[in-house]
């Protein structure tokens, strides 16, 4: 039924809620690029130190576990280069940006897997608790 405003459909109409899902989605393609970043920061910073310090590797360990910070930092490299630098503006450009970051993500995990899956291979159960 028209009132004076005109008629009334409901798609139409900018509801409170309607802006706070757009915003939510828009925050988490933020979140989502810039994690992509954040990743890059985290894979550089892994302790190694502190993880030799703690689990005293032997040789096979050590080199394993160069084989992990290799790994790392070429996954954390990897990333610096391939995650989107900014959030687009455009919807379209948005999506294309997470599915970039997604893939870097995805691609860095899956390069410093086998390291990781390595070295912890070589711990025995004392290093690992």
């Amino acid at each position: 039924m028209d009132n004076e405003r005109g008629p009334r459909e409901p798609h139409l109409i900018a509801s409170p809620a309607r802006f706070r899902s757009a915003r939510g989605i828009s925050l988490v393609i933020d979140r989502l690029i810039r994690g992509c970043q954040q990743q890059s920061i985290e894979l550089a910073n892994w302790p190694f130190g502190t993880i030799a310090n703690v689990v005293a590797p032997d040789q096979d360990q050590s080199a394993a576990l160069d084989q992990l910070r290799l790994a790392a930092q070429g996954a954390a490299d990897a990333l610096t280069t391939t995650c989107p630098q900014v959030v687009p503006a455009e919807p379209s450009a948005q999506l294309e940006a997470v599915e970039q970051a997604i893939d870097a993500a995805g691609g860095a995990f899956a390069a410093v897997q086998p390291a990781l899956q390595g070295f912890y291979a070589k711990l025995d159960d004392e290093q690992k608790a």
